[in-house]
């Protein structure tokens, strides 16, 4: 039996430096960026909210034009599962960026 190898399927944004990322298991997770845009380097440039929203699915994992992206396990790690929080609202995850945020289910405002 092969290994698994995971992958980044579908990416949204959903407001700060949170990205609701979908793997190839079916797992869907929402993905708190802030600590890497923290970081110096190729992620300096993510500090800007509207350079930060233009990532897209590239090599099997979230990326952006100036080359930055983080590795699908570790995205998958960090992650907080959509499923396994109440009724998938994830205004009452321990995220700290969505503590404030108006859910409807399937979309997702600032």
């Amino acid at each position: 039996m092969k290994d698994f190898i995971l992958h980044v399927t579908d990416a949204v944004y959903l407001k700060d430096y949170l990205i609701q990322i979908t793997f190839n298991d079916g797992q869907t997770k929402a993905v708190d960026f802030e600590s890497y845009v923290k970081r110096k380097g190729v992620f300096s440039p993510l500090k800007d909210k509207t350079y930060f929203k233009n990532f897209f699915i590239d090599l099997n994992t979230v990326c952006w034009p100036n080359g930055a992206d983080v590795a699908p396990e570790k995205l998958y790690e960090l992650g907080k599962s959509v499923e396994s929080l109440p009724s998938g609202n994830l205004c009452n995850a321990d995220i700290p960026a969505l503590h404030d945020c108006k859910y409807t289910p399937g979309f997702f405002m600032e």
